[in-house]
């Protein structure tokens, strides 16, 4: 059993960070007065070794949508994606930006992001307090997407919810933080002259936090998806593997939710073509906890080589079938739930 921990009124203390599991998003986190290794210590260097992301998948019936936004210190990237299930048609929205997106607001507790480019802009307001999150949308249409409008509310209330909250060792110093959580989703979004409407009873945006010093060679495979079960009750599972982690077993980022609940699980191992992800993938826990097979039905990838920078990447997305058991031994059918899987093989 996994012990979880209130969290701690400083993640960095002394220049170190803590490590363990958390009942909460830990608040204000400091996580540039970490103590790194090497040149990484100092203040530039350490700044473009700092990796943050936020996004969202977001599912429905017929639509698929991305919402991410990423700070990698030498690069930074607002999306939206957006792909109709039965016509196929997919559309990419995206900006770079010179200026910081989290500088102001270093945790999803309680702050405001935004992208605010020409044809493009992108808020962000998050208020745990007040149950969830508020995402903005506006793009112009461009030569090979029409224009879109969103407003959307993401529901993480933390007295029906248990997030996973975490902190990672990783090899050499390094580490990651992640707060995840399958989140009820209401709202609308207009796509050309298409609108879809979300209903919190039916369709689900699994939140992704993510702050992170890796270290230069990151290698990760990871999956996550959700769905309502026949008793109504949402059912999400969030699996990966790094090989940056000295110790999967002990420091993980691996559970399912059902209805709220949270119960951790042990290693997955991940079998598919990485030449080819658009081909099933088949995920197994070790222990016997999860079995699921995953069947593409799109691909977001990035492949980049800029002499020491190198990355190959490639996040698929789809409907999972299987099964995943909880803490208490209740084995839960997953029958084409609908989610993403991803593997990063990346020098940076």
């Amino acid at each position: 059993m996994r012990n979880i921990e209130p969290s701690p009124e400083r993640i960095v203390d002394n220049g170190r960070m803590k490590f363990g599991t958390f009942k909460t998003p830990v608040e204000n986190p400091d996580f540039l007065s970490v103590k790194m290794p090497g040149l990484s210590r100092f203040g530039f260097i350490k700044k473009t070794r700092f990796k943050q992301w936020v996004g969202w998948g977001i599912s429905h019936p017929e639509w698929y949508g991305c919402i991410f936004m990423l700070d990698a210190g030498i690069t930074r990237a607002a999306n939206f994606y957006s792909r109709n299930l039965v016509t196929g048609e997919k559309f990419k929205y995206s900006r770079i930006s010179g200026k910081p997106f989290f500088e102001d607001a270093p945790d999803l507790i309680k702050g405001t992001y935004s992208c605010n480019k020409k044809g493009f802009n992108l808020g962000i307001e998050s208020d745990l307090a007040s149950g969830g999150h508020r995402i903005k949308v506006s793009c112009a249409p461009e030569k090979n997407a029409p224009a879109l409008e969103a407003d959307l509310f993401f529901h993480e209330d933390l007295s029906r919810l248990q997030p996973l909250v975490v902190s990672l060792p990783l090899r050499s110093g390094h580490s990651i933080y992640t707060h995840k959580a399958p989140c009820p989703a209401s709202g609308a979004v207009k796509v050309g002259d298409t609108v879809i409407t979300l209903d919190p009873k039916r369709d689900i945006a699994i939140l992704d936090e993510h702050r992170s010093f890796l270290p230069y060679v990151t290698k990760w495979r990871w999956t996550t998806c959700a769905g309502f079960d026949s008793q109504g009750r949402l059912v999400a599972v969030n699996l990966g593997i790094h090989d940056t982690i000295s110790d999967n077993e002990k420091w993980n980022e691996n559970c399912i939710w059902v209805d709220g609940k949270i119960s951790y699980l042990g290693v997955p191992d991940f079998e598919f073509n990485m030449k080819n992800p658009i081909e099933p993938w088949r995920i197994v826990e070790r222990n016997g906890r999860a079995d699921l097979t995953f069947t593409p039905v799109g691909v977001q990838p990035e492949n980049n080589n800029f002499l020491i920078i190198k990355m190959r990447y490639s996040q698929p997305y789809g409907r999972f079938s299987g099964f995943v058991i909880d803490d208490d031994g209740n084995k839960h059918v997953f029958n084409d739930f609908f989610g993403v899987a991803e593997f990063m093989d990346a020098r940076f």
